[in-house]
């Protein structure tokens, strides 16, 4: 067998192996960064979920240090509570129809209403601690769970110097 010694260009199959190896590089290439894109987006959003939690469970804790006269029901889903001059209560309620917590005036008015989503509820808990004058009341958000997957719970505590009922 002869070798041919100056051999110009390239052959046909060589341009093909050519052609499916760049073509399974770009589709891996292609493949990582969607899956980044994707990632990220799920980072944002949920990045922006924990912010609006956070809002809500800030300004119910403004309305609960403001508070005198605080009462909490036994199912942890309502506050009743006076503000100085007040002549009824007011409440923060959870409603379970709409996955929203409502904050009332005296009048029964809804003056704020958060929306939680479907899969989020709102617990409130208190505790006095009788040698110190001091009651703790700690409020949550909690996520609903289904069947192996962890409870997720954001929270705030307040401390305020009103005896809570």
């Amino acid at each position: 067998m002869e070798y041919i010694k100056n051999q110009n260009g390239v052959s046909l199959v060589e341009v093909v192996v050519g052609m499916v190896v760049l073509v399974i590089t770009l589709g891996g290439i292609y493949q990582i960064l969607t899956g980044m894109n994707r990632s990220q987006q799920y980072n944002l959003e949920a990045a922006a979920n924990i912010e609006e939690q956070r809002a809500i469970l800030n300004n119910i804790a403004i309305e609960v240090r403001n508070a005198v006269g605080l009462t909490v029901d036994e199912a942890g889903t309502m506050i009743t509570y006076r503000r100085n001059g007040d002549a009824a209560d007011r409440t923060i309620s959870l409603d379970t129809d709409t996955h929203t917590v409502m904050i009332t005036d005296p009048t029964g008015a809804a003056v704020r209403r958060y929306n939680l989503g479907r899969e989020r509820q709102v617990h409130f808990d208190s505790e006095f601690d009788p040698d110190k004058g001091i009651s703790k009341i700690t409020i949550e958000l909690r996520k609903v769970v289904t069947d192996g997957e962890p409870e997720k719970i954001i929270s705030t505590v307040v401390y305020t110097l009103n005896k809570v009922n």
